[in-house]
């Protein structure tokens, strides 16, 4: 009992801790001016009795607003600044509406946007365009600043905000911006800022003395090169350099020579630098006497000799391996070819990962094993483009004769000129080309940054001023988007490459239990040296999918593909991933047609496949045996299937019963495996298959959730109130309607019963007394804690189906919570078994008062510790320890 005390008035230290860290004294006293002259502290004043009078906090928190938009916590009577700190935030509750009072501004406000801005971690383009929008006119870094980030709203793909709240835990300072809170931790670079594996991008750095001695010129013997490599430098010392050395290092078959020229650079050391490499005969070193710009310097270079194709490349670029090479067969297989045009990631329509931005974060992979990746996946592919872009721009000399060199007279320092070029070649009949096998990184804007965005604009206008048609041309080419596929290809060759052998998995993006036992097959494969790729149906009624190599992997180009119009592609992927083995764990969010049309991807995949009953959409297509009104049908014959159907049409689309179940049937025996994580689903499903071919085999569990709940002190029902927990997210065949039920009865009758709701419901289950909704939280663990402070006696599954086994119910077992099922499915046989909970007749479903007497009049006590202890072992030993083996994937492709 002392223990106990100890450890709630700890917690409520740290919430007081946490309030005070993020509470705004200045800001508080402008609306209560009496508290300063009285005195008294204002923080202890709020805690009191400020909040109570409606008093905010901070500017960025309303307190009339969150208890409006929440009153499940009006009702509790909590404090609602340190419910949103301490529990809030963690459910994702939205702040709702900020205060109207006017807060003094920061004084070091502007030193914090600066900070920001030079930080890469915000992104504008990006946080505008997210849900919920902005109001009209408003600053996306200013209102990131101010409330957004308390919000959660991430600032950039680089950074997630919820991640880094999970990786720096009890060292995160709540009261500083996240961003800010990094650069100041000293954990910058440390730890993962999200889960996609995106990581900032480094500057160059220049080689070493060391390094420059292991490169030797790429024409040694002279007088030899087909092609001049043209680098025009301004500006950027470790870029500059990093970009030649990576030339020098690549090396060619081809013979070329490599020209530097330098354009009147500001800077002594980087030319003093070049002209000592110069020296070396490593490359052709020119200087221009005055500062000629970008397009002069490299009319320049493209004129010295006049046989030479060339390759214009910026100095802020990266090449890798057999890039030149790859670039001039295309040239050499399409003598049609003008300009020629790498995969970068800062490059327009030639952007990749994501296509039109300026990808600028590193990846799982480094430059190197990106352009060998592209090689793999799309040897020798090309397509027609309106424009290059010129970063790395090869030009066919016979073209350049034709057209002439670029317009120095209307494009300056630079921006425009290869627009304008390509525009004129191709009205001379030659051809722009994307090449998707080759990639050079693109830093960006080294040279003219200060400027880059005016400049810009003023290249756009020049171009249009001769090519009206060119912007025109450029969207038609965006809408039409020839470069998905080849961008497509190349994700999933990253993932095979990262990953080696692959398992493929088939499910819905819907979360619970199908993904957990997805994540927890991932975990068990990894260690046999196998990858999970998870084909995901996007929400519901889809007909799109999404592929998901899990944690570490940004693969924006695998997000929407339709499994009709790009069926070819998806055998494709699949074909680049060649993954030993298919295992489906649900289709239900399939319209129909698409449905059919993943089934026959598999099949023709010919690889070995496997399916999971975790639900029953193969014999209900409404997935659960509960009719979207809410009830369970009581699993029917096929002529009570074709009734329901005509009462209650599924939400994914119209079926014939009998068509629809034989689809799958056939489908199913045909598979290399079945499996039910329970004997009593699999009975079910071996009589629905009309054969016993559906294997029994529960769910490997291996989370470690802590210590179990203590019991609270008195006797449940007399003493005080009997305290019934539920977890999860709580809809109709969860049975949340016999949750509501039992507590209106509890209230309506005075029952010394309290219900609290570790989750959420469809309806909300708001303005219930005797329920308590505590929301969202962040994964077992999370709930877990909440129930060892919360202490309750029973933990209530009132699900209305056959449940096929429920990982929720585990909770219960591993934390030592009495367990209260229905007699119904796996979860009565589970709670048999364990020989620990109670088990309700089905008919007392409708009966709410039943179940409340039953409960009170028979209380139960937590399992000793060597029952809980032997329970927990049997737990952990469940289910195959191996997969690929002859008890689980006991056929792999080869």
């Amino acid at each position: 009992m002392m223990r106990k005390k100890l450890s709630l008035w700890r917690r409520r230290r740290d919430e007081v801790a946490v309030a005070r860290q993020n509470f705004d004294e200045a800001f508080y006293l402008v609306q209560c001016p009496d508290v300063a002259k009285s005195g008294e502290s204002a923080f202890k004043h709020f805690m009191k009795t400020g909040w109570r009078e409606g008093l905010d906090p901070a500017p960025w928190f309303s307190v009339k607003a969150y208890l409006n938009a929440y009153p499940d916590i009006k009702k509790a009577d909590l404090n609602p600044f340190v419910h949103y700190l301490t529990q809030g935030k963690k459910e994702q509750r939205p702040l709702p509406g900020t205060s109207d009072t006017v807060a003094p501004p920061p004084a070091n406000a502007q030193g914090e946007r600066e900070r920001i801005e030079a930080s890469s971690y915000f992104d504008a383009t990006y946080y505008a365009a997210l849900k919920p929008p902005l109001p009209p006119g408003t600053d996306p870094l200013q209102h990131f600043m101010e409330r957004g980030w308390r919000d959660g709203r991430r600032p950039s793909l680089l950074f997630d905000i919820k991640e880094f709240d999970r990786q720096i835990g009890n060292r995160r300072n709540e009261a500083v911006n996240p961003i800010l809170d990094l650069l100041d931790s000293g954990l910058e670079g440390t730890i993962r800022l999200n889960r996609l594996g995106l990581r900032k991008a480094q500057e160059a750095t220049a080689p070493t003395d060391k390094e420059w001695l292991d490169v030797k010129p790429l024409d040694p013997d002279g007088g030899a090169a087909t092609v001049d490599i043209i680098v025009p430098v301004y500006r950027g010392y470790g870029d500059t350099l990093r970009c030649l050395y990576s030339v020098l290092s690549a090396g060619t078959e081809h013979a070329a020579e490599l020209i530097v020229i330098d354009d009147y650079s500001p800077e002594p050391e980087l030319s003093a630098k070049l002209e000592r490499l110069a020296a070396k005969g490593l490359f052709t070193l020119l200087r221009n006497d005055e500062n000629l710009g970008f397009v002069g310097t490299v009319n320049r270079g493209m004129a010295l000799n006049a046989e030479r194709d060339v390759v214009l490349l910026n100095a802020d670029t990266e090449v890798y391996g057999d890039w030149l090479d790859r670039l001039l067969a295309h040239a050499d297989t399409h003598a049609d070819i003008a300009t020629i045009t790498p995969l970068s990631n800062n490059a327009t329509i030639c952007s990749y990962p994501e296509t039109l931005k300026n990808n600028n974060f590193e990846i799982e992979c480094s430059g190197t094993s990106l352009n060998e990746a592209a090689y793999a996946a799309n040897k020798g592919q090309l397509t027609d483009v309106p424009t290059g872009v010129g970063f790395c721009f090869y030009i066919r000399r016979k073209a350049l004769d034709e057209v002439g060199l670029f317009d120095e007279a209307a494009f300056a320092k630079g921006y425009g000129e290869e627009n304008d070029f390509c525009v004129r070649v191709a009205g001379a009949g030659w051809r722009n080309v994307l090449a998707f096998d080759v990639f050079v990184k693109h830093r960006g804007e080294v040279s003219f940054a200060a400027d880059a965005p005016l400049s810009q604009q003023k290249g756009l206008q020049a171009v249009l001023k001769k090519h009206p048609g060119y912007v025109g041309d450029v969207h038609r080419y965006i809408a039409h988007d020839a470069g998905r596929h080849a961008r497509a290809r190349l994700d999933a060759m990253r993932l095979k490459r990262a990953m080696g052998e692959t398992a493929l998995f088939i499910s819905h993006d819907w979360g619970g239990g199908i993904s957990k036992n997805i994540e927890d097959l991932r975990t068990v494969l990894s260690a046999e040296g196998v990858g999970v790729v998870t084909m995901r149906s996007l929400e519901h009624k889809s007909e799109h999918v999404s592929f998901d190599g899990g944690d570490g992997f940004f693969l924006p180009n695998l997000e929407e593909l339709h499994v009709t119009a790009d069926a070819g592609l998806i055998q494709e992927l699949i074909s680049i991933l060649s993954p030993k083995l298919v295992h489906v764990h649900s289709l239900v969010a399939f319209l129909p047609q698409a449905r059919a049309q993943v089934l026959k991807l598999i099949k023709q995949s010919g690889l070995p496949y496997y399916f999971t009953f975790h639900d029953y959409a193969p014999i209900c297509p409404h997935g659960q045996f509960v009719t979207p009104a809410g009830d369970y049908c009581g699993e029917p014959d096929v002529d009570g299937c074709r009734n329901c159907l005509g009462a209650h049409p599924p939400v994914n689309g119209w079926v014939d019963i009998e068509t629809y179940q034989n689809e799958y049937r056939e489908f199913i025996r045909a598979s290399a495996g079945c499996f039910a994580p329970s004997q009593n689903a699999a009975n079910r499903a071996n009589a629905f298959l009309r054969a016993d071919i559906c294997k029994a085999v529960p769910h490997h569990e291996h989370t470690d959730l802590g210590s179990p709940v203590k019991p609270k002190a008195g006797k449940p029902g007399k003493s005080r109130d009997l305290r019934l927990a539920f977890v999860g997210a709580l809809g109709p065949h969860k049975g949340r309607a016999i949750m509501e039920n039992c507590a209106r009865d509890a209230w309506a009758r005075g029952l010394k019963i309290a219900f609290r709701l570790f989750g959420y419901s469809d309806t909300g289950s708001g303005s219930i007394e005797k329920l308590t909704i505590m929301g969202k939280y962040r994964g077992d663990a999370e709930c877990a804690e909440m129930l060892r402070g919360y202490s309750p006696d029973m933990l209530a599954f009132f699900s209305i189906w056959p449940e096929t086994y429920n990982y929720a119910l585990t909770l219960a077992f591993r934390l030592n919570i009495p367990p209260v099922v229905f007699d119904l499915g796996a979860m009565a046989d589970r709670v048999r078994d364990a020989g620990f909970g109670h088990v309700l007749p089905v008919a007392w479903m409708k009966e709410p008062a039943r179940v409340n007497e039953f409960l009170l009049t028979n209380p139960l006590k937590p399992l000793s510790k060597a029952e809980h202890k032997e329970l927990v072992r049997t737990l952990e030993n469940q289910g195959p320890l191996k997969l690929l083996s002859p008890d689980f994937y006991h056929q792999t492709a080869q």
